[in-house]
């Protein structure tokens, strides 16, 4: 009985430790994926790509698409109303990503912005960047 009782927790453990998806809806539309997605993205987005991690009161989400900048500018600023203005960056400092390093963040690359916008960041306060070259949106939330 103890054996498969810690045979349950260990499952448990392993679901909750990470979860890991990347979708598209038809046609490149999230509409069908986004009811798991940490966000609401808008309907112009398209390769959307999302990861969420929890343990214990660690929390990480990370959320990436493909939307114009200009598109992604505005609906950003009505979405996350509480993170503040956009500010222009030319360089962009990568992200320390907290995350099980057997699951691949290789797509959350904001490490690549070389002209883009940033708001927000904090602890439980999104952070937001926009590339405006490669017309990318990434999304991050960590505790």
């Amino acid at each position: 009985m103890i054996k498969r009782a810690e045979f349950l927790v260990e499952c448990l453990f392993a679901i909750c430790l990470v979860i890991s998806l990347s979708c598209s809806g038809k046609n490149g539309n999230p509409s069908k994926s986004s009811a798991t997605c940490p966000i609401v993205a808008p309907s112009f987005a398209t390769n959307l790509r999302f990861a969420s991690y929890s343990q214990d009161v660690a929390h990480a989400e990370y959320v990436r698409f493909d939307a114009p900048a200009s598109a992604a500018q505005a609906w950003a600023m009505g979405y996350f109303k509480q993170i503040g203005p956009l500010t222009r960056m030319d360089h962009i400092e990568p992200p320390v990503v907290h995350w099980d390093r057997k699951t691949d963040l290789s797509w959350f690359d904001v490490n690549n912005i070389k002209h883009g916008l940033s708001a927000g960041g904090g602890s439980w306060l999104p952070q937001i960047w926009i590339d405006l070259d490669r017309n990318v949106f990434y999304y991050r939330l960590e505790d």
